[in-house]
């Protein structure tokens, strides 16, 4: 059933509604789950430990991921993770005052959301190309970058007004609004396409694993990923870039994360107008040479001033790379083997994150000054890497035709 009862806007409200609840109930688990770690560790190092741990078990897991959500019941998976979630919030919320000082619970809590995040995601993504029209996928695609990015400014808003509650209140708010998106889910018709691998194209049953890789469609995709491992970069270079070398307070860092959050949410707009007119590998070319340009700006003017004007042109890009990388596997990559295709991505962009931010503490020990040239150099690979390869392949036509 491609429709709730013949009106699709009413499928899509559903849907986003049960995506927006469990959205903003994870990203307040975030916040407050890494503040109990670092508050009773007694480690600074324990959640930069706990984070590096939890991003390998969930690269080790990727390749099983995909196979999973390509296998079973794309609905039913994200019932499921759903319903794990939220009995890790109602475990949180009854275990009392007391949850605090259990540090192992935390750590187990952190890394089953970082777990959780990454089923979730990739099966959203197979979700929704098997439940809307193909007219409506990238209107759907730019919808949820706004969702995503607006839930997290919410997830904000919510934890300032919660600081003062205890801590029941809040894990229990959690569980309830989880419990929403499950009965929102429960409620959208679902019919798998038929995920027959006998009757599949040869091409996609036996080459997929070792083929797909040395696509135009991974090189546009990786790439398009490599935006969000310099995000996730500036947010373990930002805080102590902002506090020893420009002698900022932390609100500082907030106004960046608003002005990044402004312009994440505007692109979603920009790109569910103009995704359906200009092909998505231009897009994802643009958006990151953008991005770069943006990187460049702060690395030769790492000021204060720059810094966060420049945080507005870096959450557009990034989100913009994101929406037209996906927008690109969900128009030419098939049903059967999409969630294989975006764990592909995801696992690059896992590796590349703990490179990326492993490197970090080794480059720069003491002194943060030049953090930013680091993060420059990392953007630049992809419009270079896109460029390398258009003209490769522009190359390999022109010879085909003579």
């Amino acid at each position: 059933m491609k429709t709730l009862s013949g009106r699709p806007w009413l499928l899509i409200t559903f849907f986003l509604i049960a995506n927006l609840f469990s959205s903003i109930a994870v990203a307040i688990g975030m916040y407050l789950i890494p503040w109990y770690i670092s508050n009773n560790a007694g480690d600074p190092s324990a959640l930069a430990t706990t984070a590096m741990f939890s991003a390998v078990l969930v690269l080790c897991l990727t390749p099983f991921i995909g196979k999973i959500i390509d296998y079973f019941n794309r609905k039913s998976i994200l019932m499921f993770i759903t319903i794990a979630v939220l009995i890790l919030f109602l475990f949180l919320s009854l275990s009392g005052n007391t949850f605090s000082h259990q540090l192992y619970s935390l750590i187990c809590a952190y890394i089953c959301i970082q777990i959780y995040f990454a089923v979730f995601y990739t099966t959203r993504q197979g979700f929704i190309k098997d439940v809307f029209q193909a007219s409506e996928l990238y209107r759907i695609n730019a919808i949820l970058e706004i969702e995503a990015q607006s839930s997290t400014l919410i997830a904000a808003l919510l934890v300032v007004v919660f600081s003062g509650s205890t801590n029941i209140d809040i894990f229990m708010l959690l569980a309830c609004m989880t419990f929403i998106s499950f009965i929102m889910l429960t409620v959208i018709p679902y019919t798998a396409r038929n995920i027959n691998h006998g009757s599949a194209p040869e091409s996609q049953q036996s080459t997929l694993p070792l083929s797909f890789l040395k696509t135009d469609l991974f090189c546009y995709m990786s790439m398009g990923a490599i935006p969000f491992i310099c995000i996730m970069t500036i947010n373990i270079i930002q805080p102590p870039f902002m506090n020893s070398v420009l002698q900022q307070p932390i609100s500082s860092y907030a106004t960046y994360g608003i002005i990044y959050g402004c312009g994440a949410i505007l692109v979603g707009f920009i790109m569910g107008k103009i995704s359906n007119h200009y092909p998505q590998r231009n897009l994802v070319l643009v958006c990151t040479l953008i991005f770069t340009v943006t990187l460049g700006i702060i690395a030769l003017f790492p000021t204060l001033e720059v810094i966060l004007i420049c945080g507005f042109f870096l959450g557009f890009s990034n989100s913009a790379s994101r929406i037209s990388s996906n927008n690109l596997i969900l128009q030419e990559v098939n049903s059967e083997v999409i969630g294989r295709a975006f764990s592909y991505g995801q696992f690059f962009a896992l590796c590349g994150r703990i490179i990326a931010t492993g490197l970090v503490p080794l480059i720069f020990v003491s002194d943060y000054k030049l953090v930013w040239n680091y993060v420059f150099a990392i953007s630049l690979i992809a419009p270079v890497v896109l460029l390398v390869r258009r003209y490769l392949d522009q190359t390999v036509i022109n010879q085909k035709e003579y």
